[in-house]
Order: C-alpha cells, then structure tokens, then sequence
C-alpha cells in the first residue's frame, strides 16, 4: 500500500539511504502527506482515474467510501497508430546486418537503460559478428549519465540519443528497429 510503497519509490527515485534517518523522516513525512492529499482529491472529485488495477485497488482501500466513483484506465499506447505505420513499410529483420534496438521513454532510474547499454557493449564485445545499434528516444535525468556510460564502455557510436520525439515519430521509429524495449528495473518500490 502507500505506506509500504512511497518510501521506497522515494528512496528509489531519489536516492536515500535506508539508513539515513533524515531520509527515513522526509519519506513518512511525504508519503503522510500524499496519502492526506489522495484522500481529499478522491474525496472532492467527481470521478478518479489511475493507471493501474494495483492503484484502483489502493485509493478503494484508502477511500472506501468513493470506491464507486473510481476506475482504472491503463496507460498504454492506442494499437492503432502502429498498423499501419504511413509512409514507413518497417524494416526486415536486421536488415543491412544490424541488429537494431529501440526505446522511447523517460530516461530516469526507473527504466533499465544503463542495463541495456552493458548488453549492447556485452553483444559487441561477445558476437562482434553482429553488429547492434541502439537508439534512444526519450529525455529525463538519466541522459548525461547514459551518455558518460556509452562512452566509458566504448559503444557511443553504437547509440544514438534523439532527445524527446514527437508522438506521431515513434511508430516509424517502432518499425524501424528490430526490437523495441520496454525495461523497468525490478527493485522493491
């Protein structure tokens, strides 16, 4: 639930130590606060919407009494702009010999990128017999990092940054590569 849940998200995302006691306090002190501000935001609107049967099933517990006036509402991409991609007849598998990978996100913590540049850099190091490029779509914190990372393990040349694409760009881009990556780092939040 929140309690259990937002310390870690905040430890995750921002770093904390668990065993900094000043991290600790600010933690139950915003996860109090957000549960404050969740009950009167569910309590004030007219409908709530969340992104996740996970979420719904917590904002019940929190606010029974509203319980009805909720539903989730996934947030995934609408199928529809993938097929068919106009103007782009998709790519075959590594065609031209490249392996091409492709992410299009935030770049935080969160998404396992710099996991995904270590396999690029393993894939290269282990089968240079396959040539592998990854592009990047996607802007956040994590880009600098990303990019130091890159270049420490000598695959900058193997990975192109965009910055932040227009919505209508990523089904190209989508059917552009060969695999498309959706990593989520599994930690305790």
């Amino acid at each position: 639930d929140l309690h259990e849940a937002s310390p870690e998200f905040f430890r995750v995302r921002f770093g904390g130590s668990d065993r900094s006691v000043g991290a600790r306090l600010l933690a139950r002190l915003l996860v109090g606060v957000v549960a404050w501000a969740e009950r009167a935001s569910v309590r004030a609107a007219d409908w709530t919407l969340v992104t996740t049967p996970r979420m719904l099933a917590r904002l019940r517990r929190l606010v029974p009494e509203r319980a009805d006036a909720m539903e989730a509402v996934l947030n995934v991409p609408t199928l529809a702009r993938f097929h068919p991609v106009d103007g782009a007849a998709g790519a075959t598998w590594m065609e031209g010999g490249v392996l091409r990978l492709f992410y299009g996100g935030a770049l935080t913590p969160t998404y396992e990128l710099d996991v995904i540049l270590r396999a690029v850099a393993a894939l290269a190091g282990e089968s240079p017999s396959i040539p592998v490029h990854l592009t990047i779509a996607g802007r956040g914190e994590s880009e600098a990092p990303l990019r130091r990372l890159a270049t420490e393990l000598g695959i900058e040349e193997r990975v192109a940054f965009l910055g932040r694409v227009e919505m209508d760009e990523v089904p190209a881009l989508v059917a552009a590569c060969d695999i498309a990556l959706a990593p989520t780092r599994r930690d305790r939040f």
